[in-house]
């Protein structure tokens, strides 16, 4: 039933937005209800925790225990588990931190101390949707300090929130003309010029002294990520935002650009196994990789025997099922973003099938599949040698980056009036679920307070410190 044109209530929309503010800050990944309790309750068998394999926790206690005696909320943020292809442990095992993490153990390293103004970069970019004109120099500028900020407060954030920032002029662009004109992306690309430019002069004196562990790209050519332990970590949001890409392509219709969304899917994924393709390589011919691709190739007994495994690697289901859901996500983004063109009179201007705040919210979709895609295809080069530090930084920004989209996905599909609603049953179904999502988000948050509580703060340093890798990426 539609209440198109219906003022929406104010209530509401306060709700979505202390909605995103649980999602962001307070709640938790899933690693402690479908790992953490079962593994110290044992309400299931190791079998379980086996399949799951997230990090020290794959074998079931002896006897069960208590919250106070086994619960460790530190192991939330090591739910990602590489192996090699002969299945031994990668030595730098992966870092998966979330905000709620970051609070509990008191963390001030910079990627907690940036979170507040990379909600504000996001703000900036909505507004820029919003606002529905160009920036002007002066605004422009002012996005180059607030964005070249995030650089200087915390490397990896600012490239990410100047594309989104990007992203949206083109939405505003998009919106405004009904399609995308071959002007309208050369003056997005001034725009990120621009704020890059800004950047360097504006921050100038922190790059001349700025020094990186990161020095290049390399290919991940042997640690996909299985989608277990994606949803572990990601599983509110893939409840909630499957759901809402549904209802917008039911919401399109017709125009959904079907052929569009999988031509970009398949030119998203042909260009990452290209990269990786063309990297190896290089990589063969420099001297300085030689050595490193010939011990890989040796290790596993020559490429007769390496190349078969990386195949059947890339393409076991629970390795495969990630790219295939992330893929199934930008299809559903960019056909519903960049909707089919339908027979106009000359001059016409056909505005966008959906409202600024909708294209905003699909566009973080589209940004947050991007940050969790990238990293099972290639990794920033740096002490450790693999990608644990990639993983971190790109799936912190795409926590954030989720919870924003989540908490409108929520509003829009039980209560906004202004655009086509699904059937009450639907919204029922869904706001069950919106309910489920918090309660387990709750679990994590609740049980580490408790425990750090019963611990005092000499005792959460204590098992902070027991884990040696806790600072390792940082």
């Amino acid at each position: 039933e539609t209440e198109e044109g219906k003022a929406p209530r104010a209530y509401s929309a306060v709700l979505a937005g202390l909605l995103g503010m649980f999602f962001v800050a307070i709640m938790g990944n899933w690693q402690a209800p479908l790992v953490e309790i079962p593994y110290f309750t044992q309400p299931s068998s190791s079998g379980y925790l086996e399949f799951l394999d997230t990090q020290i926790r794959t074998t079931a206690l002896p006897s069960p225990g208590t919250v106070e005696s086994y619960f460790d909320w530190f192991r939330a943020s090591r739910v990602l588990t590489d192996r090699q292809l002969n299945g031994d442990l990668v030595g730098a095992q992966i870092i998966d931190e979330f905000p709620q993490f970051s609070f509990l153990l008191a963390d001030n390293h910079p990627h907690v101390l940036a979170l507040p103004f990379a909600v504000m970069a996001l703000g900036l970019a909505l507004n820029v949707v919003l606002r529905g004109r160009a920036s002007t120099p002066a605004e422009v500028v002012f996005y180059g300090i607030c964005l070249g900020g995030l650089v200087f407060l915390n490397a990896w954030d600012g490239p990410i929130y100047m594309a989104v920032l990007v992203g949206a002029d083109l939405l505003r662009r998009q919106i405004r003309n009904g399609r995308l004109r071959f002007n309208d992306w050369i003056e997005a690309f001034f725009l990120g010029l621009a704020l890059v430019l800004l950047t360097l002069v504006l921050y100038l004196p922190f790059f001349i002294g700025f020094r990186s562990q990161a020095s290049g790209i390399l290919p991940n050519v042997v640690w996909p990520t299985r989608f277990q332990q994606y949803f572990i970590m990601f599983g509110p949001f893939i409840v909630l935002l499957i759901p809402f890409l549904l209802l917008e392509a039911w919401r399109a219709r017709g125009r959904m650009n079907w052929k569009l969304g999988f031509s970009w899917a398949g030119i998203l994924i042909g260009a990452l196994v290209l990269v990786i393709v063309v990297m190896l390589i290089l990589g063969a011919l420099s001297p300085n990789f030689q050595e490193i691709i010939r011990g890989f190739i040796e290790s596993y007994g020559g490429v007769g025997q390496a190349l078969p495994a990386i195949i059947a690697r890339r393409l076991d289901l629970m390795y495969l099922l990630t790219t295939l859901v992330l893929l199934a996500g930008v299809v559903l983004v960019v056909a519903r973003l960049f909707p089919r063109r339908v027979a106009v009179k000359e001059d016409e201007i056909i505005e966008a099938p959906y409202t600024p705040a909708t294209a905003f919210a699909l566009l973080l979709v589209g940004v947050a599949v991007l940050l969790t895609l990238l990293p099972d295809y290639m990794y920033l080069r740096d002490n450790f040698g693999t990608r644990m530090n990639t993983v971190f930084k790109f799936y912190y920004q795409a926590w954030v980056v989720f919870s924003i989209a989540a908490s409108y996905a929520v509003f829009t599909f039980l209560d906004d009036f202004r655009l086509p609603l699904p059937a009450v049953a639907l919204r029922f179904i869904y706001g069950a679920l919106v309910v489920g999502v918090i309660v387990l988000g709750a679990v994590y948050p609740l049980l580490g307070n408790y425990k750090n509580a019963i611990l005092g703060g000499a005792g959460r340093r204590a098992q902070a410190a027991n884990h040696q890798e806790v600072i390792a990426a940082e």
